[in-house]
């Protein structure tokens, strides 16, 4: 165990190759309450290695690395799982774009009769190689940051589970591992 790291909002561990986040001294007698926030890079090689690794290998890894969560258990407790990785099928409710970066706004349920429980998504568009559309099936692993309040055309407050999409796939069309 490497002590700390350092963050901008709490400490910050490496423990087997994995980065914990918690609150607490270090020294104390405080209880130190941690979580996994971020898997380690999947990038990186073993020494010696001459090869670099696959877009297929990282998005294997990264769905490995992902967390198994329900919809309800993000919403209801955003602070447990802020940066955790989330693995999910999604469709585009809305799409927003600011030059390459994108605003989604996701059903990240889908039920007998459509999809249901939105959330609220960023991201970099410059990882795709074309734009995602409204109604598109997508395939994600994002990093949860907890919850975002915007205001609706109407005026009232809407409150959602926020995340930042690290790598999305058209269905189907996803790496498989």
């Amino acid at each position: 165990m490497n002590l700390p790291l350092g963050d901008d909002d709490a400490q910050l561990f490496e423990m087997d190759g994995h980065r914990l986040r918690g609150p607490g001294s270090v020294g104390g007698h405080r209880k130190l309450d941690f979580r996994i926030c971020c898997p380690p890079p999947p990038s990186v090689a073993p020494a010696g290695a001459t090869s670099t690794p696959t877009p297929l290998r990282e998005w294997c890894d990264l769905k490995q690395a992902a967390a198994d969560l329900e919809f309800e258990d993000i919403a209801r407790y955003p602070d447990r799982h802020d940066r955790a990785l989330w693995h999910t099928r999604a469709r585009i409710i809305q799409s927003l774009q600011d030059g390459d970066d994108f605003t989604f706004r996701l059903q990240v349920t889908q039920g007998e009769y459509g999809w249901d429980d939105v959330v609220l998504a960023i991201f970099d568009g410059d990882k795709s190689e074309f734009i995602f559309l409204e109604d598109d099936i997508v395939e994600l692993v994002a990093e949860l940051r907890g919850q975002r309040t915007y205001e609706a055309v109407l005026g009232n407050a809407v409150t959602l589970p926020f995340m930042r999409i690290v790598e999305m796939h058209l269905d189907g069309e996803a790496p498989a591992c």
